[in-house]
């Protein structure tokens, strides 16, 4: 090859060389287009309608989604057309009652609803809108209440009472509510327990004069609640025991403003019993076939030596048809004023028990109550002057009350509550509750 020639070769190759790297206006190279896949036939489509719908052009504008909303609710009448019940409609008195439950609600399917009853008788819940439940016990009405939801929901809710069935009431034959005449003296003797919680004015004394020639007592214990001087105790006694053929002892519960003058009532009734008495204060006698012990309220520092006291009197006395304890304190508190009590009370329990006690009299709250504290019978004497007051668990104040009490050879004591302005009738004890705090009433 001629230079000439070689010189023409060499440019041809530089020129191009020029063009394969010129740039193209910085277009990126185009990448493959991925191989078309083949149309699915009609029958191969699972849902032909549905991509028809999604492909057709300017769908997505007037495209509604379908969503699901759960079952649907049932068709519910007006609540109003409810009815629901139980049978029997009452309960058995200290038996076992089946009742049947049940629920009717006409145009409703009560299969789409949930019933829930609540007895109120602490079972907890049942479900279902007729079923069958068995009330134990048949002491108390029972309040049953009915719910009824859908879907959690409350629909309708209401409660009624289940009464517990009422016995007819009959007075018992022999026991009216006018009060008896005293018991014969050759079988026993009428105790009187008045207390007094504020100092008597004319209007008190002429009428607690009355009541007691009416009830003709052989023996009245005075209880002196408040701060009596003795003068004042000394008149008061005398007073009453002028009235003839009755003798009235005082039971001093406030010894704030007594000294050594306190008076002491000498009477042919009373026998003096046992030893290391201390009248009026403590003191233990006899009368009528019946032996009184008096507790002194002032000698808690002694509380060992009177509780030996008591029970060498009580050990001695147990050829006597009774046996009563007069204690201004009671065992347990009748009322919520935080008065005074027994103690240590179990002590004074025990003695009472096996001294046999056929009744523990106390007189420091004004309340009357007549009950039991476990085994041993008690009385509260009331209040004949002052303000009454209201018994544990009750909301009405009391009126006043003497307490009239037969002592009978060969029966329990039998208490007679009356009012000082009306003695000829007891009183009615229908609204004093069958348990006030410790103590169960008297039937």
């Amino acid at each position: 090859m001629s230079h000439r020639g070689l010189v023409l070769g060499l440019f041809v190759l530089l020129l191009v060389s020029a063009c394969k790297e010129r740039p193209r206006n910085n277009v990126p190279p185009r990448s493959a287009a991925p191989p078309a896949e083949p149309t699915p036939t009609a029958e191969e489509r699972p849902d032909a309608s549905a991509d028809a719908q999604e492909t057709t052009p300017g769908a997505d504008a007037d495209l509604e989604l379908a969503v699901d909303s759960g079952p649907t609710a049932p068709a519910m009448p007006s609540t109003d057309s409810i009815r629901w019940g139980f049978q029997p409609k009452q309960l058995d008195v200290m038996r076992e009652t089946s009742v049947d439950l049940w629920v009717e609600w006409p145009g409703a399917n009560l299969d789409k609803f949930r019933c829930e009853w609540d007895p109120g008788d602490r079972s907890g819940i049942h479900e279902g809108c007729r079923i069958s439940h068995i009330f134990e016990g048949g002491m108390a009405d029972r309040k049953v209440s009915l719910l009824v939801t859908y879907e959690g929901n409350r629909v309708y809710g209401e409660s009624q009472t289940l009464p517990l069935e009422r016995l007819p009431v009959h007075e018992l034959a022999g026991t009216p509510r006018q009060l008896p005449p005293p018991p014969a003296p050759a079988s026993g003797n009428r105790t009187v327990f008045a207390a007094l919680h504020r100092a008597p004015d004319e209007a008190d004394w002429k009428g607690l004069t009355a009541a007691l020639g009416t009830v003709s007592p052989s023996l009245v214990l005075l209880f002196f609640n408040y701060g009596v001087s003795a003068s004042e105790a000394t008149a008061a006694l005398e007073h009453l025991n002028g009235l003839g053929g009755l003798t009235t002892l005082p039971v001093f519960c406030n010894r704030s403003r007594l000294d050594a003058a306190a008076p002491t009532v000498k009477s042919q009734t009373v026998t003096p019993h046992g030893d290391d008495n201390a009248p009026p204060f403590r003191h233990a006698f006899m009368h009528a076939g019946t032996l009184y012990a008096l507790l002194d309220p002032g000698q808690d520092e002694f509380r060992p030596a009177q509780e030996k006291w008591l029970l060498e009197s009580l050990e001695a006395g147990k050829v006597m048809a009774h046996r009563v304890v007069v204690s201004c304190a009671p065992l347990r508190s009748y009322t919520g004023k935080g008065a005074s009590e027994l103690e240590p009370k179990f002590r004074w329990y025990e003695k009472l028990l096996r001294g046999d006690v056929s009744l523990l009299v106390s007189g420091l709250e004004p309340v009357y109550f007549q009950g039991q504290y476990g085994d041993q019978p008690t009385l509260n004497a009331g209040c004949v002057t002052g303000k009454p007051g209201r018994l544990l668990g009750t909301s009405v104040d009391q009126e006043r009350t003497l307490s009239i009490v037969d002592f009978v050879t060969g029966r329990p004591p039998q208490v007679h509550p009356v009012s000082p302005k009306d003695v000829s009738l007891v009183l009615d004890q229908s609204a004093i509750p069958l348990r006030v705090g410790d103590y169960l009433k008297n039937m």
